[in-house]
C-alpha cells in the first residue's frame, strides 16, 4: 500500500497538468503517380546500383570505383557515419548500470608537541593512554553504482531516437557515395566535351588553313582581293585561339577530376580519356513508387522523421517520475582507538525524482519538438515531391536531348557536304570566297551545336540515374 501511495503522489502533478503530452505528428503525404508523364526507358536488367557499367566504358568504371573506395570524400562520408554509430552506443548506454569504483589511501603524520590524552572508556576500566605522535595510513575503497528503473518506456524512447539517427547517417552515407559516384562521370564526359569542342576547332583550323593557302595563290595571282586574304587569315588565328581555349579548359577539368577521384597529385597524363562522346544507354525501366525504397535523400527523411518523432516520445515521458536503484559497496581501513581497524559496507537504496515546479517549462519543450516533428514530417514529404520531380524532369530532357543530338548530326552532315561543295568550287574559281566562309561558319556552328548536344545527353543520363536513386545498394 506504501509503494502504491508513493506511485499515485508521483503522479499527481502529471495528472494536475491535464496530462497534456504533445499532439499528434503531420502525416506526411508520400502518394506517387503510378508511372512518370515521361517515358521511363526500355531498358531492364540494369543494376542501378552500379549504373556506371551500363555505360559498358571501362575507364568510367575504373574512376567511379576508384573515387567510391579512396576518395576524401568517401572517407569523409564513411568517417561520418561511425561517429554516428558510436553516439547511438552511447545514448542506449545510459540505461544501463552507471557509476565506478572510488578508492584513495591517506598517510598521516602527527607529532605532539604538549601533554598526553588519556581516554577512560567508562566506570571499573583502565584508562588508555593515547599517544598523538606517529604515523597513520587510512585507506578506502568503494562501488557506487546507479540504475534507473525504466518505468514508463523512456529507454524505448531513446532507442528509437538514436536508431532513426543511425539511420539518417546511413542514408547520408549512401547519398554521399551516390553523389561522388554521378560527379565523377559528369566530370569525366565534361573532360570528354572539352576535347571533343577541341578537336572540331583543330579541323576548323585546317579547314581554315586549306583555305588560306589557296586564298593567297590566287591573291598573288590577282583573282582575289587583299580584303579577303585578310578575314581567311583572322579567321585562322580565330580557330587556333579556340583550340587553346578548350585544351585549357580540359587541363583544368582533368585536374579537377583527379582531385575528386582521390588522386589529386598524380600527373594528368594518368587520365587517358578519349573525346569520343558515344550515346548514352537507354534510360532503365522504372515506377515512381521506386522512388521511397530507392532514393537515399528520401529514406534519410524518412529516418529524421522517425528520430524527430523519438525525441517528441522521449520528452513527453520527461514529466513522468524518475525511479534509481542505488546499491553500493564500501570498505575502510584506519587507525582505531586501539590499533588498526578495518570495516566493510553494503548499501541498497531507491532514488526517485518528480518533476513539479518545471512543468511548464516541460510542457513548452514538448510542443517545441512537437514543431520539429512536424517540420521533419512536411520535410520528408517535400523530399519525395522533390524526387520525383528531379526523375520526371531528368527523363524528360534525356528524351528530348537524344532527339536534339539526332537532328544536330543530320544537320552537321549536310553542313559538311555543303562546305564541301563550296570549297571545290571555291578552287575551280567559279565561288567567291565570302560564300564559302558562309558556308564554313555554318558548318563550324553545326559542329559544335552537335558536340554539345552529345555532352548533354550524356550528362543527362547521368542526372536520370542520379534522381531514379543510383549509386547504391
Amino acid at each position: 500500500m506504501r509503494a502504491r501511495h508513493v506511485v499515485l503522489v508521483a503522479l499527481a502533478p502529471l495528472a494536475l497538468s491535464g496530462c497534456a503530452l504533445g499532439p499528434a505528428i503531420v502525416t506526411p503525404n508520400d502518394r506517387l503517380p503510378a508511372a512518370f508523364e515521361a517515358a521511363s526507358g526500355e531498358a531492364q536488367g540494369i543494376d542501378l546500383g552500379r549504373w556506371w557499367r551500363a555505360y559498358d566504358d571501362p575507364e568510367l568504371s575504373g574512376l567511379v570505383e576508384t573515387a567510391l573506395a579512396q576518395a576524401p570524400d568517401a572517407r569523409i562520408a564513411e568517417a561520418r557515419l561511425r561517429e554516428a554509430l558510436a553516439v547511438r552506443q552511447g545514448a542506449l548506454a545510459g540505461f544501463g548500470p552507471q557509476g565506478g569504483i572510488t578508492a584513495s589511501a591517506v598517510r598521516t603524520d602527527t607529532t605532539l608537541l604538549t601533554g598526553v590524552t588519556t581516554l577512560s572508556l567508562g566506570p571499573g576500566t583502565t584508562p588508555i593512554t593515547v599517544s598523538s605522535t606517529g604515523a597513520s595510513n587510512t585507506y578506502q575503497a568503494g562501488l557506487d553504482v546507479s540504475w534507473e528503473i525504466d518505468l514508463f518506456g523512456r529507454a524505448r524512447a531513446t532507442r528509437k531516437t538514436a536508431n532513426g539517427d543511425l539511420a539518417a547517417a546511413r542514408f547520408e552515407y549512401a547519398a554521399a557515395r551516390a553523389s561522388l559516384a554521378a560527379n565523377v562521370a559528369d566530370l569525366l564526359f565534361q573532360v570528354r566535351g572539352f576535347g571533343a569542342a577541341a578537336a572540331t576547332a583543330r579541323e576548323t583550323a585546317a579547314v581554315e588553313r586549306q583555305l588560306l593557302a589557296v586564298a593567297r595563290d590566287r591573291a598573288g595571282a590577282g583573282v582575289d582581293r587583299q580584303a579577303d586574304l585578310a578575314a581567311v587569315e583572322a579567321e585562322v588565328e580565330t580557330a587556333e585561339a579556340r583550340v587553346e581555349g578548350f585544351d585549357d579548359q580540359a587541363v583544368a577539368a582533368r585536374r579537377g577530376l583527379l582531385v575528386l577521384s582521390g588522386r589529386g597529385a598524380a600527373p594528368l597524363a594518368a587520365l587517358q580519356s578519349t573525346t569520343a562522346l558515344v550515346p548514352p544507354p537507354p534510360a532503365p525501366r522504372t515506377a515512381p513508387g521506386v522512388l521511397l525504397a530507392r532514393r537515399p535523400d528520401v529514406r534519410e527523411a524518412a529516418a529524421r522523421l522517425v528520430a524527430a518523432s523519438g525525441r517528441l516520445d522521449l520528452d513527453e515521458r520527461a514529466l513522468f517520475p524518475r525511479f534509481t536503484l542505488l546499491p553500493g559497496l564500501g570498505a575502510t581501513s584506519g587507525p582505531g582507538l586501539v590499533g588498526q581497524t578495518a570495516t566493510s559496507l553494503w548499501s541498497i537504496g531507491v532514488g526517485f525524482a518528480q518533476p513539479v515546479l518545471d512543468l511548464p517549462r516541460l510542457r513548452t519543450e514538448i510542443r517545441a519538438q512537437g514543431a520539429r516533428a512536424d517540420q521533419a514530417a512536411l520535410i520528408y514529404e517535400k523530399t519525395v515531391q522533390t524526387a520525383y520531380g528531379e526523375a520526371e524532369t531528368a527523363l524528360a530532357g534525356l528524351k528530348t536531348d537524344e532527339a536534339r543530338a539526332a537532328r544536330l548530326a543530320r544537320a552537321q552532315a549536310e553542313a559538311h557536304r555543303a562546305l564541301d561543295a563550296a570549297r571545290d568550287r571555291y578552287t575551280a574559281g567559279i565561288e567567291e570566297l565570302s560564300a564559302v566562309l558562309v558556308f564554313e561558319r555554318t558548318w563550324r556552328d553545326a559542329d559544335a551545336a552537335l558536340v554539345d548536344a552529345r555532352l548533354q545527353a550524356l550528362r543527362r543520363s547521368v542526372q536520370v540515374y542520379k534522381a531514379l536513386g543510383g549509386g547504391w545498394s
